[in-house]
């Protein structure tokens, strides 16, 4: 019995052994997963399942192709059902919006070779250079939907959404800019 066993878990103590052995596994009730495998540097060690944000090869281009192609129907073709709501905007909108995750996601995950949707700033390069390049992007973006906004073919909702996303750009670069210089913690 004793080479059946395999440590896996955390136990209340500190790491368990645990039997490997299938009938043992499914007769056992305590889970066998650590819930905090994320910061177990041994779970890797002992067969544990890979961390979902670890920095393997990502597939980018799935996320990227179908973001394309709903932007391409939403902004050429235009079609979409009524919905439960009985409103094809409405449809064609929540369209554009997975469209645009769908094309973020497969953005982050080309530029970043990661899993995930937040950028954190120990992912990037030069911190500063890119909060700078954040806070002019979400203000011309700001400023473009105040003024564009009468000419452009785009519902009021859309200029909200723009102008949330510009919102976040700017706060992600003034905390970038911050983080390196006033709050430097060296």
């Amino acid at each position: 019995m004793l080479s059946m066993l395999h440590l896996v878990s955390f136990g209340l103590y500190g790491r368990e052994a645990v039997p490997t052995n299938l009938a043992c596994r499914i007769i056992s009730s305590p889970p066998y997963e650590c819930p905090l495998r994320f910061f177990d540097p041994l779970y890797d060690e002992v067969e544990g399942p890979r961390d979902i944000m670890s920095r393997r090869a990502s597939t980018w281009w799935p996320f990227f192709g179908i973001g394309i192609i709903i932007m391409i129907e939403v902004l050429f073709v235009g079609w979409a059902p009524s919905g439960p709501w009985e409103d094809e905007s409405f449809t064609l909108g929540v369209f554009g919006l997975i469209g645009l995750f769908s094309l973020y996601v497969g953005w982050f995950r080309w530029k970043f070779k990661t899993n995930g949707l937040i950028p954190w700033l120990g992912l990037w390069n030069d911190v500063a250079r890119s909060g700078k390049l954040l806070i002019t992007l979400g203000a011309v973006m700001i400023f473009s939907t105040w003024f564009a906004g009468g000419w452009l073919a785009i519902p009021p909702a859309g200029g909200l959404i723009l102008n949330l996303i510009a919102s976040l750009l700017v706060l992600q670069g003034t905390y970038a800019i911050l983080t390196t210089g006033l709050l430097n913690e060296t």
